[in-house]
Protein backbone atom coordinates (compact mmCIF):
# COMPACT_ATOMS: atom_id res chain seq x y z
CA UNK A 1 0.00 0.00 0.00
CA UNK A 2 0.83 3.60 -0.34
CA UNK A 3 1.64 5.08 3.21
CA UNK A 4 0.11 8.51 3.54
CA UNK A 5 3.02 10.02 5.35
CA UNK A 6 4.78 9.74 1.73
CA UNK A 7 4.09 13.06 0.65
CA UNK A 8 6.46 13.31 -2.69
CA UNK A 9 3.67 14.13 -5.25
CA UNK A 10 1.88 16.94 -3.09
CA UNK A 11 2.73 20.75 -3.04
CA UNK A 12 5.24 21.71 -0.23
CA UNK A 13 2.73 23.53 0.97
CA UNK A 14 0.79 20.54 1.94
CA UNK A 15 3.61 19.22 3.75
CA UNK A 16 4.66 21.80 5.58
CA UNK A 17 1.34 22.37 7.04
CA UNK A 18 0.39 19.40 7.88
CA UNK A 19 4.17 18.34 9.47
CA UNK A 20 3.47 22.12 11.28
CA UNK A 21 -0.10 21.10 12.71
CA UNK A 22 1.16 17.34 13.40
CA UNK A 23 4.41 18.73 15.65
CA UNK A 24 1.89 19.86 18.24
CA UNK A 25 -0.11 16.35 18.38
CA UNK A 26 3.03 13.62 19.75
CA UNK A 27 1.01 11.15 19.68
CA UNK A 28 -0.58 11.78 15.72
CA UNK A 29 2.79 11.54 15.01
CA UNK A 30 3.40 8.10 16.04
CA UNK A 31 0.50 7.03 13.03
CA UNK A 32 0.50 6.80 9.68
CA UNK A 33 -2.61 6.26 7.24
CA UNK A 34 -1.93 3.54 4.47
CA UNK A 35 -4.40 3.48 1.53
CA UNK A 36 -4.02 1.72 -1.69
CA UNK A 37 -4.33 -1.92 -1.94
CA UNK A 38 -2.62 -4.57 0.09
CA UNK A 39 0.23 -6.22 -1.62
CA UNK A 40 -0.77 -9.73 -2.49
CA UNK A 41 -4.67 -9.19 -2.70
CA UNK A 42 -5.96 -12.05 -4.59
CA UNK A 43 -9.32 -12.24 -6.31
CA UNK A 44 -11.01 -15.15 -8.54
CA UNK A 45 -6.76 -16.38 -9.22
CA UNK A 46 -6.10 -12.59 -10.50
CA UNK A 47 -3.51 -10.78 -8.15
CA UNK A 48 -5.22 -7.32 -7.95
CA UNK A 49 -2.21 -5.51 -6.55
CA UNK A 50 0.08 -6.16 -9.85
CA UNK A 51 -2.67 -5.40 -11.64
CA UNK A 52 -3.51 -2.15 -9.86
CA UNK A 53 0.00 -1.31 -10.10
CA UNK A 54 -0.06 -2.33 -14.33
CA UNK A 55 -3.05 0.37 -14.97
CA UNK A 56 -1.73 3.01 -12.54
CA UNK A 57 1.34 3.42 -14.64
CA UNK A 58 0.87 1.32 -18.02
CA UNK A 59 2.66 -0.74 -20.04
CA UNK A 60 3.55 0.59 -23.66
CA UNK A 61 5.16 -3.26 -24.38
CA UNK A 62 2.03 -4.75 -23.13
CA UNK A 63 -0.53 -1.55 -25.03
CA UNK A 64 -1.88 -0.93 -21.44
CA UNK A 65 -2.43 2.40 -21.25
CA UNK A 66 -1.73 4.94 -18.00
CA UNK A 67 -4.68 5.12 -16.02
CA UNK A 68 -3.67 6.99 -12.72
CA UNK A 69 -6.16 6.13 -10.54
CA UNK A 70 -3.85 5.82 -7.02
CA UNK A 71 -1.10 7.98 -8.49
CA UNK A 72 -3.03 10.79 -9.06
CA UNK A 73 -4.93 10.65 -6.17
CA UNK A 74 -3.10 13.54 -4.02
CA UNK A 75 -3.27 15.50 -6.81
CA UNK A 76 -6.73 15.27 -7.62
CA UNK A 77 -8.43 15.19 -4.05
CA UNK A 78 -5.79 17.82 -2.48
CA UNK A 79 -8.06 20.12 -0.98
CA UNK A 80 -10.28 17.07 0.22
CA UNK A 81 -7.48 15.53 1.98
CA UNK A 82 -5.94 18.69 3.20
CA UNK A 83 -9.52 19.12 4.94
CA UNK A 84 -9.97 15.40 5.77
CA UNK A 85 -6.09 16.20 7.53
CA UNK A 86 -7.56 19.20 9.28
CA UNK A 87 -10.59 17.19 10.73
CA UNK A 88 -8.87 15.15 12.46
CA UNK A 89 -6.38 16.89 14.02
CA UNK A 90 -9.40 19.54 15.28
CA UNK A 91 -10.96 16.29 16.48
CA UNK A 92 -8.06 15.01 18.29
CA UNK A 93 -6.75 18.39 20.02
CA UNK A 94 -10.87 19.16 21.15
CA UNK A 95 -11.13 15.59 22.52
CA UNK A 96 -7.95 14.64 23.83
CA UNK A 97 -9.51 11.11 25.81
CA UNK A 98 -10.36 9.91 22.13
CA UNK A 99 -8.32 7.47 20.35
CA UNK A 100 -5.93 8.72 17.62
CA UNK A 101 -6.37 5.76 15.49
CA UNK A 102 -9.81 6.30 15.56
CA UNK A 103 -9.92 9.84 14.65
CA UNK A 104 -7.36 9.30 12.14
CA UNK A 105 -9.37 6.82 10.42
CA UNK A 106 -12.93 8.58 10.72
CA UNK A 107 -11.46 11.50 8.86
CA UNK A 108 -8.83 10.62 6.80
CA UNK A 109 -8.57 6.75 6.43
CA UNK A 110 -12.78 6.27 5.47
CA UNK A 111 -12.56 8.97 2.79
CA UNK A 112 -8.87 7.60 1.52
CA UNK A 113 -11.22 4.64 0.19
CA UNK A 114 -14.09 6.78 -1.04
CA UNK A 115 -11.63 8.71 -2.75
CA UNK A 116 -9.97 5.71 -4.60
CA UNK A 117 -13.04 4.26 -5.58
CA UNK A 118 -14.46 7.81 -7.20
CA UNK A 119 -11.16 7.94 -9.22
CA UNK A 120 -11.32 4.74 -10.12
CA UNK A 121 -15.25 5.18 -11.52
CA UNK A 122 -14.91 8.61 -12.63
CA UNK A 123 -11.60 9.16 -13.64
CA UNK A 124 -11.85 10.22 -17.07
CA UNK A 125 -9.40 7.42 -18.47
CA UNK A 126 -8.53 6.53 -21.64
CA UNK A 127 -11.52 4.61 -23.39
CA UNK A 128 -10.81 0.92 -23.77
CA UNK A 129 -9.47 -0.63 -27.59
CA UNK A 130 -12.11 -2.62 -29.53
CA UNK A 131 -10.22 -5.18 -28.70
CA UNK A 132 -9.92 -5.12 -25.56
CA UNK A 133 -13.81 -4.78 -25.50
CA UNK A 134 -13.88 -7.52 -27.05
CA UNK A 135 -12.10 -9.86 -24.73
CA UNK A 136 -13.78 -8.48 -21.46
CA UNK A 137 -17.23 -7.80 -22.71
CA UNK A 138 -16.94 -4.13 -21.23
CA UNK A 139 -16.29 -0.79 -22.01
CA UNK A 140 -15.63 0.50 -18.87
CA UNK A 141 -11.98 1.15 -18.10
CA UNK A 142 -10.45 -0.03 -14.86
CA UNK A 143 -13.82 -2.34 -14.03
CA UNK A 144 -13.43 -6.03 -15.21
CA UNK A 145 -15.43 -7.92 -12.53
CA UNK A 146 -15.02 -5.23 -9.38
CA UNK A 147 -12.14 -6.87 -8.36
CA UNK A 148 -10.08 -3.74 -7.98
CA UNK A 149 -12.97 -1.58 -6.58
CA UNK A 150 -13.43 -3.55 -3.78
CA UNK A 151 -10.16 -4.61 -2.92
CA UNK A 152 -9.29 -0.70 -2.02
CA UNK A 153 -8.28 0.10 1.47
CA UNK A 154 -7.09 2.09 3.93
CA UNK A 155 -6.25 2.52 7.75
CA UNK A 156 -4.26 3.89 10.59
CA UNK A 157 -1.31 1.84 11.76
CA UNK A 158 1.29 2.72 14.64
CA UNK A 159 4.47 2.81 13.34
CA UNK A 160 7.19 0.28 14.80
CA UNK A 161 9.24 1.34 17.71
CA UNK A 162 6.66 4.29 18.22
CA UNK A 163 5.01 2.96 21.30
Amino acid sequence: MNSFNNFNNLSKALVKKIEGDLKGFKEVSKYKVEYGIPEGSVADGENISDYAKLVDFGSPALRIPSRPWLSSLKEKYFNEIKNDVDNALKEIKNNPQKEVKDALERNISFKLINYMRDNILNGGWIKNSQKTIKLKGSSTPLINEGNMLRSVNSFATKEVGND
